[in-house]
């Protein structure tokens, strides 16, 4: 197996559509990237090899379907998981299911059963989609819980809400949140009362936060068992129950940068989150970052 060494410009040569149209989208949408060019990888040995040159883990995906081919199914799974067919089946409620043809993956991409790729959608396209039945998971927040239980959505009172699932083999657990239960005012230090602007503070952010629960726009960063939370939704409540359990949260900064900045948070999270980097090296290159004009 030949593989290059990492890179992070687009090729300058052409590549079939596909592959061509998923680099121009990533540098229209200022998405950094890296790459590695490789052999045709045939196997997952093959595949672990890219793995260590990139610093991820490479997804076991298997195209399966039913024995009549009318429903088809793609698995994305770790590597080092053994696929059996007999437990899929069972969670699929499918008799026989087995490995489909490639040509019928050919086929049903020029039926356009797939997007184009996977961040063609918009976001409003990604809601509505998940809302209307097509999508099997949302990695999202609260806030797209009243598109999800209104009454003209085929996902009501269909969805639940769990932790996202930790990848074997990498860093992290369940009960540390991107986001999440956390809350928070900043005091200028030359703030001429500062005692006074804590109090007020604290007031506020308990009034924000505890009304805002009650009102389903917000997950509680307060004590909340005096509140009446009968009007809210199982989705709401059980994410508010997910934060209860959670150990370590990481704030959204990207709200606070202009988009440049953002992007560049957004890269560090993830390559903090990879172990490509320290927390020391996070935090350096996170102070050279600056707010928003408007903060």
């Amino acid at each position: 197996m030949t593989i290059s060494q990492i890179s992070t410009p687009p090729p300058t040569d052409r590549r079939e559509p596909a592959e061509q149209n998923c680099f121009e989208l990533l540098e229209k949408l200022h998405i950094p990237f890296e790459r590695v060019e490789h052999d045709p990888a045939f196997t997952m040995e093959d595949c672990r090899e890219i793995s260590e040159a990139l610093y991820v883990q490479v997804c076991k995906n298997l195209f399966l379907c039913n024995r009549q081919q009318t429903q088809f199914y793609l698995l994305c799974m770790p590597a080092s998981k053994t696929f059996k067919t007999k437990d899929l089946s069972g969670q699929l409620d499918v008799s026989r299911l087995s490995f489909a043809p490639a040509e019928k993956m050919q086929e049903l991409v020029n039926a356009k059963a797939f997007n184009e790729n996977m961040m063609s959608m918009s976001y409003d396209e990604m809601v509505e989609g998940f809302a209307a039945g097509q999508g099997a998971m949302l990695f999202q927040a609260n806030w797209v819980h009243p598109s999800i239980q209104a009454d003209t959505s085929a996902t009501k009172g269909k969805v639940t809400c769990v932790s996202f699932p930790v990848i074997e083999g990498m860093a992290g657990s369940e009960t540390e949140f991107s986001g999440g239960s956390s809350d928070g005012y900043y005091i200028h230090v030359n703030c001429e009362h500062p005692e006074e602007a804590v109090e007020y503070l604290s007031y506020l952010s308990e009034k924000i936060g505890r009304d805002g629960y009650q009102q389903g726009a917000g997950l509680p960063c307060w004590n909340t068992e005096d509140v009446d939370t009968s009007g809210l939704s199982v989705l709401d409540t059980e994410s508010a129950a997910l934060m209860e359990t959670g150990t370590s949260y990481i704030t959204w900064w990207d709200n606070i940068f202009p988009a440049e900045d953002s992007e560049t948070y957004k890269d560090l999270v993830a390559q903090l989150m990879a172990l490509k980097i320290t927390p020391e090296e996070f935090a350096e290159s996170m102070s050279k970052l600056s707010p928003s004009e408007f903060y």
